[in-house]
């Protein structure tokens, strides 16, 4: 029973990360100088890079994910290029998700 519930949560997780994406889509819509075509445009570029938010922001970025979706991120997981466009964090909050399970 254990096992079929970890199944089911595992499954609800991973389609959640089209509204992980689209969360990280409305953040960038609400607090930074991206349109939405240009968000659109660009979910594998870095968002640093394009001018979207700076270094502050990020710091308010981070802890509005860690706050919504109740996780933490350790200091060497900033390292990772894929935690630097929408679609690579996305992946990678939902398979943090997935290891609180």
């Amino acid at each position: 029973m254990i096992f079929e519930q970890e199944i089911l949560l595992m499954n609800l997780i991973d389609q959640n990360k089209l509204e992980i994406k689209n969360w990280i889509r409305i953040w960038f819509l609400n607090n930074s100088n991206a349109t939405e075509n240009n968000i659109e445009k660009n979910l594998n570029e870095n968002y640093l890079e394009t001018g979207w938010i700076d270094s502050l922001q990020f710091v308010s970025f981070i802890s509005d994910i860690e706050n919504e979706f109740k996780l933490r991120f350790e200091n060497d997981e900033f390292q990772n290029k894929e935690f630097s466009n929408i679609n690579g964090l996305a992946e990678l909050i939902k398979e943090k998700m997935k290891s609180n399970v």
